[in-house]
C-alpha cells in the first residue's frame, strides 16, 4: 500500500505553490471503534524533488520504489522511518555521513534525519467527546458529548488515571452528560468510555486551552456580593433637572 501512495505522488506535476494532500487510512487499516492510531509520515532524500547547487547526478533525487513488506518487516517498519533517520547509530540508508551542522541543508542527509521532518498524528476512531473545566480549587468539571449530534450523554464512565496510569476515581455523567469530580490527588489524563466507544483527555498544564489572549481571570470577592443593576437603557447619566 506505501507502494502506492508514493507514486501517486511522483505523478503529480511539481509547482513553486504548496498542495495539501489528503489520506484516506480507511484503505490502510480496519476501523475498530475506540481504537487509536498513529501516524507518521515522513520522507527520504531518495524523495525529494529539491533541485541542489552543482548537482549533475539526476538520478540521485528519483524515488525508489518500496517493496512490499512481509509480515516481520511491517513489525519493524516504524524503525525504518523513525529510529534509522533520528535517533539510532545504525548505517545510513542513503550511504552519506551524518553531519550535524548540515541539519538544515535539504541537500544533505542530515536533513532528513531531523525529527521536526516526521509528521504524526493520534487518529481516535470515536463518536465520544469529552470537554473539561478545571476550578480554582482543583474540582473537574467534565461534559461528554456525542460527536456527530452534539447531544450530552448520560451514563458515560469517567476515569481519572495519574502518570503511572494508576487509576485514581471513577464515576459516571448524570443525565445532562455532566460529571463534577474532586480528586485526593493530581491526575494526568481520563479515560471516558461507553459502550464500545472510547475518549481521551490529557490533564497536563502543557495540554490546556491557551487563554492568555483573553481577559478571562474575573475578580476575586474576598467579602459581600457585587451586583449590576439593568435597566431599560444601556446608557445611565446623571441628570439635574431645574424647575
Amino acid at each position: 500500500m506505501r507502494n502506492a501512495l508514493i507514486w501517486e505522488l511522483l505523478i503529480l506535476p511539481i509547482t513553486a505553490f504548496g498542495k495539501k494532500f489528503s489520506l484516506d487510512i480507511s484503505t490502510l487499516i480496519k476501523s475498530e471503534p475506540g481504537a487509536i492510531y498513529r501516524v507518521f509520515l515522513s520522507f527520504k532524500k531518495s524523495y525529494s524533488t529539491y533541485s541542489c547547487l552543482g548537482n549533475t547526478d539526476d538520478s540521485k533525487f528519483e524515488m525508489e520504489e518500496i517493496k512490499e513488506p512481509t509480515d516481520d518487516e511491517e513489525v519493524a517498519f516504524y524503525g525504518y522511518y523513525y529510529e534509522d533517520y533520528y535517533y539510532s547509530n545504525n548505517e545510513y540508508d542513503e550511504n552519506e555521513d551524518y553531519n550535524w551542522s548540515d541539519r538544515d541543508n535539504p541537500c544533505k542527509g542530515a536533513y532528513y534525519r531531523q525529527y521536526e521532518r516526521t509528521v504524526a498524528r493520534n487518529i481516535l476512531a470515536s463518536d465520544l467527546g469529552i470537554t473539561l473545566k478545571k476550578g480554582n480549587d482543583g474540582s473537574l468539571f467534565v461534559v461528554a458529548n456525542d460527536l456527530l449530534t452534539t447531544n450530552p450523554i448520560g451514563d458515560v464512565i469517567i476515569e481519572a488515571y495519574d502518570y503511572q496510569k494508576q487509576l485514581i476515581q471513577s464515576d459516571k455523567t448524570n443525565g445532562d452528560g455532566q460529571l463534577f469530580m474532586n480528586l485526593k490527588q493530581k491526575a494526568y489524563f481520563l479515560v471516558a468510555k461507553k459502550d464500545n466507544q472510547r475518549a481521551y483527555l490529557r490533564l497536563d498544564d502543557g495540554a490546556t486551552l491557551p487563554l492568555s489572549l483573553y481577559d478571562v481571570s474575573g475578580e476575586a470577592i474576598k467579602k459581600g456580593i457585587k451586583g449590576f443593576i439593568y435597566g431599560e437603557r444601556g446608557v445611565w447619566r446623571p441628570v439635574i433637572r431645574y424647575s
